[in-house]
This record gives structure tokens, C-alpha cells and sequence, in this order.
């Protein structure tokens, strides 16, 4: 496998320890009594450490040529994604239930969990129908590293998004110019810059409840 892959650990680290920082003051800091935390919250953090655990060994199985541990892995990352999934649902319901406004010219934090969530979804889905063509799985996983950056700067107060759509832009014009396996990033990027969008300037917050209701 290739060596982008291979040392894609780096990323996958450094988005980890974006994660740590942006929610060390809500969550992190209050171990080990986690006063006020709720259930939705430690089944979320505990389904994401664990999904950042499988997407920092993988890399390394690969170089350590231990295949057959890596694909077991893989295999069990199914439950581990749908609880994630299932957390960030949980969440998003609490969060519509709370209602709280969003101050005029704010962007409702709520949509952009959807988007981060859609965006996992599809990418997470990619790798997984690409398994067998490991160029392919290698870059879509890569991507699903990128959503969980919006939330660890936001509460940092960056721009998560830019900085998500700097890294896809960078590996795409690294892939263009070296290995020329490009089209997961620009697959990537199409589809980041479309969810977000529409998730920012397309559809609303009532729009959106009214069709979260109809399922949650």
C-alpha cells in the first residue's frame, strides 16, 4: 500500500489531538466524575475515540504487513461506525428538543452536525464499497477524519471548515502531481463544498426540523 496511506497516522493523530483540546474544557477536563454529562455525550466520545483508535492502527497493520488483523479490524468497524452514528443521532435529537434560538446571522451549529454526519456517512460508505480497490478505500478513509474538525474548532472558536477544506485541496494537488490518484479527493471536495452548502444556505432550521421529525 502506499506510502500516503501508510503515514496518514500523522493526520489521523493530529485531528485526534484537535479533538482532545476543543473538548477538553466540556468533557476531558471533568474526569473522572463527568458532572452533568449525559449518557448521549459518553456514548458519543467513547464510539469516536474508539473510531480514531481503528483509523490510527490501520495505517500501522499495513506497514507492519499484519493484513490479516487489519481487515478483522475493518470488519468491526461496522458496529463501531453505526454507534458513532447512532451518538451523533442521539445528540442531534437532544439538540432539537432543547430549541435553543439562534442569534440572527449565526450559523445554527445544529445543521452543521448534520453536514458533518452526512458527509462521514457518504465517505465512510465509499471506503467500504471500495475495499477491494485499495487506492481508493485508503483516500476515502482518509476523508472521514475531516468532520470531526468542525466540531473540535468550533469550540475553539476556528473555522474548522476552511481548514478541512485546506487539507483536501492539499491532497488533492499532492495525488494530481505524484501518485495521480486523485478522484477521492476531488470526490472529496465536491462533495464537502455541496453538503455544507446546502446545510448552510439552502435549506433552515425549521425546514430541517420539520423533516428531522418525520424519522427521529
Amino acid at each position: 500500500m502506499e506510502k500516503a496511506y501508510r503515514t496518514s497516522t500523522y493526520l489521523f493523530a493530529a485531528v485526534l489531538l484537535m479533538v482532545v483540546v476543543g473538548f477538553y474544557k466540556t468533557y476531558f477536563s471533568l474526569i473522572p466524575h463527568f458532572s452533568g454529562i449525559s449518557t448521549a455525550l459518553h456514548l458519543h466520545a467513547i464510539t469516536v475515540l474508539l473510531w480514531f483508535g481503528i483509523l490510527i492502527v490501520q495505517p500501522l497493520l499495513v506497514r507492519g504487513k499484519n493484513l490479516a488483523l487489519h481487515r478483522l479490524i475493518g470488519k468491526g468497524s461496522y458496529i463501531v461506525v453505526t454507534l458513532v452514528v447512532l451518538s451523533i443521532v442521539w445528540l442531534e435529537r437532544l439538540a432539537f428538543i432543547r430549541n435553543t434560538p439562534v442569534p440572527p446571522g449565526a450559523v445554527d451549529i445544529r445543521l452543521i452536525g448534520i453536514a458533518d454526519l452526512s458527509f462521514f456517512i457518504l465517505f465512510y460508505g465509499l471506503a467500504i464499497y471500495y475495499r477491494r480497490k485499495v487506492s481508493y478505500h485508503a483516500r476515502f478513509m482518509v476523508l472521514t477524519v475531516l468532520p470531526f474538525i468542525n466540531p473540535a474548532l468550533g469550540r475553539l472558536g476556528l473555522p474548522g471548515p476552511i481548514l478541512a477544506l485546506l487539507i483536501m485541496i492539499g491532497l488533492l494537488i499532492y495525488e494530481r502531481f505524484n501518485n495521480r490518484i486523485y478522484r477521492p479527493y476531488l470526490i472529496g471536495l465536491i462533495a464537502y463544498l455541496a453538503i455544507y452548502i446546502f446545510f448552510l444556505f439552502v435549506i433552515n432550521a425549521d425546514q430541517w426540523r420539520a423533516f428531522w421529525w418525520m424519522f427521529f
